[in-house]
């Protein structure tokens, strides 16, 4: 009888962690409505990189410019966020020179994450 039960009980814990499994595979991978689109992408150093991308996840949210630095070799896919910088409006560009990353957004916006650094500057479209 102890045989059993503890067959049974061990056979209802793997069916258990099975489907946990596959409902986190499901959550995870197989139901993201999100998709990146890399808008612009410069080298800011040797190892890292800015890259600007356009994440839309569906038809009730509105399409949001990120900002991400990450290292070479690295790419965005379509889990990513900015790490750097999220802004909803209209417009979005990015330039590089001496060593200053600077972010154009459009004036009709609103920035949602927006990190400070010496090394960004933000300013606003005409």
């Amino acid at each position: 009888m102890k045989t059993f039960l503890k067959r049974f009980f061990l056979t209802v814990i793997f069916i258990f962690l099975c489907i946990v499994g596959i409902i986190y595979f499901i959550l995870e991978y197989a139901i993201n409505p999100c998709v990146n689109e890399i808008v612009d992408s410069k080298l800011i150093s040797s190892s890292h990189k800015a890259v600007l991308f356009i994440r839309g996840c569906g038809a009730t949210t509105k399409n949001s410019y990120h900002l991400s630095f990450i290292k070479n070799g690295e790419s965005i896919d379509d889990r990513s966020i900015g790490n750097i910088s999220v802004f909803e409006g209209n417009k979005q560009t990015i330039s590089f020179n001496d060593g200053l990353l600077i972010v154009h957004s459009s004036y009709e916006g609103k920035f949602f994450k927006q990190k400070k650094s010496k090394n960004v500057e933000y300013q606003q479209l005409e």
